[in-house]
């Protein structure tokens, strides 16, 4: 990513052609400036960049035929032009690092008994308690989140409500799943699979997609929390692997180019580097810009004397309004963090005994499993947010005052350390949302 100084893109190409001399004078060695000309030195545009127009990044497809250098030599260009003082952003990072689901670990996943599905759909999907199954499961969860107070609060508003879309940015979603029957948009897949498909390889998105909007009182599986939302699947993985930074770069292109999307749950994170935190601050930026809220979770570690208190984007949430970083806490006593490295957090969320689909289907019935972690805190958020926002189309900036000014206390470690910021009260910031819509409505 380069930009001048005046905010405005500047094309690696563009960038190379202007500073041939600048590069030399720098000590790039001929065989490295030849191999450099291969990828950005020719009269035709090149078919090694992969412009990104919707977040101003560009993905150089390095160690190809076409561009015979490694993203060290890509990067080392970039950071080469940095100090010239026509540039106000020169951020250049290795598109093969992995970043990773930020799952629970011990007991993620983990299945549970099968129960008998009914059909039966109640014509109120809020109806609390739900009808479906596995709701003797998430009754714990439910109760810590206040599920039946903010389902109440909806059922007893005034205000019409809409559908919301959310783009989830993971590993995909499973077809044919009754969960999101009636709820699925057309996906992306920017895993650069050579066969493209939203289909879940990995089970993550599944869950997530779940926890955050599974269908409620259909007498099927689980209860998600959300009933008005609509899905816009964006796989970043094949397989089991975890997504790659230029997947990444890849999903987030893909969720903003959409009119549609309104928010994004984008569970996972990856290690602090300087220039990746310039290039997530300058996506996120333009997220919020575009007025779409952002949710991501915080790492799921103790490790305190480790960078995981910094992992991307989590740590970049309290610098940038409207992105939301979600810490985990535990049902049966939700101020208790699950895990210490969350310092960084907007807030924590009850995220332990969780139900959620997972891919599998056993002969005659789809397979669900027990989770636990940020990534269900964050999706959890994401479903209160989308239930406040089928009032009326906050901006983000509204969306966060509302949650934060619908916490209370201050959440703590296990070993009682406190935090700065506390437990969201999702009944609370759903009556807020509804007398805010309701205000807007006649005024």
């Amino acid at each position: 990513m380069i930009r001048d100084s005046r905010g405005k893109r500047v094309g690696i190409e563009e960038a190379f052609h202007l500073h041939r001399d600048l590069i030399k004078e720098k000590g790039i060695l001929d065989g490295e400036w030849d191999r450099l000309s291969k990828c950005f030195g020719g009269a035709k545009k090149s078919t090694v960049i992969e412009d990104l127009v919707a977040i101003d990044v560009q993905v150089v497809h390095a160690g190809s035929e076409g561009c015979p250098v490694s993203h060290v030599d890509i990067c080392r260009f970039v950071r080469s032009i940095a100090s010239d003082g026509s540039y106000e952003v020169a951020a250049c990072a290795n598109g093969s690092q992995l970043a990773s689901f930020e799952t629970g670990h011990a007991g993620a996943g983990a299945s549970i008994a099968s129960r008998g599905s009914t059909r039966e759909t109640y014509q109120d999907a809020l109806k609390y308690p739900p009808n479906d199954p596995y709701f003797i499961d998430q009754e714990i969860l439910f109760e810590a989140l206040r599920i039946r107070e903010a389902w109440g609060a909806v059922r007893q508003s005034g205000p019409p409500r809409r559908d919301v879309v959310v783009a989830i940015l993971d590993s995909g979603i499973t077809p044919g799943h009754p969960e999101f029957e009636g709820k699925v948009l057309e996906g992306f897949d920017a895993s650069w699979s050579w066969k493209k498909s939203v289909e879940d390889h990995h089970g993550h998105g599944t869950a997530m997609a779940g926890i955050l909007g599974a269908n409620i009182n259909n007498g099927i599986g689980m209860a998600g929390i959300a009933d008005k939302v609509r899905i816009f699947p964006i796989r970043m993985s094949q397989g089991r692997s975890d997504p790659d930074y230029a997947a990444i770069l890849r999903a987030w292109d893909a969720a903003q180019n959409s009119e549609a999307t309104e928010v994004i749950l984008f569970a996972c994170g990856g290690e602090f580097d300087q220039e990746t935190a310039l290039l997530y601050k300058a996506v996120l930026n333009r997220a919020v810009a575009k007025g779409i809220v952002v949710l991501t979770p915080t790492a799921n570690s103790d490790d305190t004397n480790s960078l995981d208190e910094l992992r991307l984007p989590c740590s970049l949430a309290n610098s940038l309004p409207g992105v939301l970083c979600v810490a985990a806490t535990v049902a049966t006593e939700p101020v208790i963090l699950t895990t210490a490295t969350s310092k960084l957090a907007s807030f924590g969320v009850p995220s332990t005994d969780v139900v959620v689909p997972t891919r599998k289907y056993d002969g005659d019935h789809w397979v669900y499993g027990k989770s636990w972690g940020s990534s269900a805190a964050a999706a959890a958020a994401a479903g209160i947010v989308v239930l406040m926002k089928s009032f009326k189309n906050f901006t983000p900036q509204e969306i966060e005052r509302i949650l934060l000014n619908s916490t209370e206390g201050r959440v703590r470690t296990k070993a009682g350390d406190e935090m700065s910021y506390g437990l969201l009260r999702p009944d609370v910031a759903i009556k807020q949302a509804i007398a805010e819509a309701s205000w807007a409505r006649v005024n």
